[in-house]
Parts: C-alpha cells; structure tokens; sequence
C-alpha cells in the first residue's frame, strides 16, 4: 500500500473585510453626548414668552396640514435644527416661544435662507404664522424671523384680514321684442300655390313616395315649369280674382298710403328773430300792420 495524504475540503465560504474597531476620543464623545442633551433639551417659556400653542389662529393652521408635509418638517428643522419625528413635530412647532441666544438666532435665520425655502413654502409659512406674504423673498424671510424669534399674537406684519371682493353684476341684457305682425289683408296665393295645394303635392308624391318634405317640394316644381300655359291658366284667373277681391275690401288704406307718398309735406323754413323782426318792420311802414300787432 502506498502512502496517500487526506485530500484538503475546499470551503464556498468567502473571507469579508471587517472594519477596524477606532475608539472615538473622549473629545468627541463628549461632544455627542452635548448635541443629545440640547436636542433633548426642553425650554420652559418665561413670563413674557407667548409660545405658538397660544395663538389660536397658528394652532387651526398647523392642523389644517400633515406632519409630514414639507412645510412643517422645514419649519422643525429651522426652529430646532432637526426634522424631528412624525409624532412629535407638530407638538414641538405649538412649544416654541423664540430664542434670545445668538447662535440659536443665526442658526434659524441660516436655515431659512436655503435654497429649500422656495417662494412658495415661504408663503405656506406665512399663512401658518398669520403673516402678510407679499414683497420680495428677503422681506418675507425677515418677517418669518422676526415671528419666530418672538411671536406675539398681534405681530406687525400679522396678515390682514381678507375683505371679499363684491361680486360684478351682471349686466342686464335686453330682451329682443318679438316682432308684431301688422294688422292688413293677408298676401293672396299665387297660381303656382294653389296649383300645389289642388294637384300638384299629391302627383309629386305619386311619382315619389319615398320622398321627403323638400323632396315632394322640388319635385313638385319641376312639374309645374312642365306644365303648358293653357293648363295653369285656370289657377293664374283664380290668383287674379282673388287679388282683386282683396284688394275692394281695404281701398281706403291704400288711397291714404298713395295721398301721403304723393304730396310730401314741405319742410317748414327756420327763420332767426332778426330776420322776422326785419320782415314786421317793412310791413309796419307799407301799413299792412298796425304798432299793436308790431
């Protein structure tokens, strides 16, 4: 038997790195340890502080948004330098009643300086904090700092009270008067008509029972331009007949209508005072008028 090595088990298993344990130093921990208890820190607000909570028009704005909408976790981050949690955001907002320290002061004044702070969070700001939002960024951010910095209920630069606009009345429109037919003989028919009326409609539909209204109409008039001129002479003597005997009944209203487009009443000459007092005066000296009547 020959000698023979046990064959080595090759492991799947692959070495990671791992990161070096390094002690942080005791100046950084302490440090940690600073930033935890200021952020843990809970100011009591004194005898001339008027925290958020106390205004009643702040605290409805604030609910009227949710924790996590963009405003109030920027407003958070600028009053306590972190966004802070869901839960306990819009309470910290209600608490905060301003700051007399410098670098809490450049701090929230740097925070709203951002970019982050468009034009429009700004003016959602504005409306949370009662605040007139118009003018140029910078004036806006100075009046938010001012609030926050030391709110008072009656801020000068508060938001006005809003005063609707009285609604434009309508302008009443007229109404079309509807148009009065004139009192009169009515129009006789012409022989085309009464021709439609006696045969022709009902020969068009005949040929055509298929047809419309307008159809029937069309047809109806390509009947009659065949028609010879001894066949609509009886309807063209009805037409004449009956124009006649309409017009014995009404012959006074188209002699009055003939006088009146016959003689025209003359336009009456406008003489100025002078000239008529010139005119009294050549007839007193011919004596064809006496002083009295002069």
């Amino acid at each position: 038997m020959s000698d023979s090595s046990p064959a080595k088990r090759s492991s799947s298993r692959t070495r990671k790195a791992v990161a070096r344990f390094d002690p942080i130093s005791k100046n950084a921990y302490a440090k940690m340890q600073r930033d935890e208890e200021a952020a843990a820190k809970v100011y009591e607000p004194g005898e001339n502080d008027t925290p958020l909570g106390s205004i009643d028009e702040i605290v409805k704005a604030i609910s009227k948004h949710g924790s996590n909408d963009e405003v109030l976790i920027l407003l958070h981050r600028a009053l306590y330098g972190r966004d802070g949690k869901a839960t306990t955001r819009k309470a910290g907002i209600r608490k905060w009643f301003g700051t007399q320290e410098e670098a809490e002061k450049e701090r929230l004044i740097r925070s709203l300086n951002s970019s982050k702070w468009t034009t429009a969070l700004l003016g959602e700001v504005c409306t949370i904090l009662c605040l007139d939002k118009s003018g140029v960024k910078s004036t806006v951010i100075d009046r938010v700092a001012s609030m926050l910095l030391h709110p008072v209920p009656d801020h000068e630069d508060k938001k006005l009270p809003v005063t609707k606009t009285p609604k434009k009345k309508k302008k009443a429109t007229k109404k079309r008067k509807k148009k009065v037919k004139k009192a009169g003989p009515k129009r006789t028919p012409s022989s085309y008509f009464l021709w439609l009326a006696a045969e022709g409609r009902a020969a068009a539909k005949a040929e055509h029972p298929e047809a419309s209204v307008t159809e029937i109409s069309r047809f109806a008039g390509a009947l009659w331009r065949e028609l010879s001129d001894e066949e609509k002479q009886p309807y063209v003597d009805e037409a004449a007949e009956l124009k006649a005997a309409a017009a014995s009944k009404a012959p006074a209203a188209k002699s009055r209508k003939r006088k009146a487009s016959a003689t025209p009443s003359a336009p009456k000459s406008k003489k100025s005072a002078k000239s008529r007092l010139k005119d009294a005066k050549e007839l007193l000296d011919e004596g064809l008028i006496e002083q009295e009547e002069y």
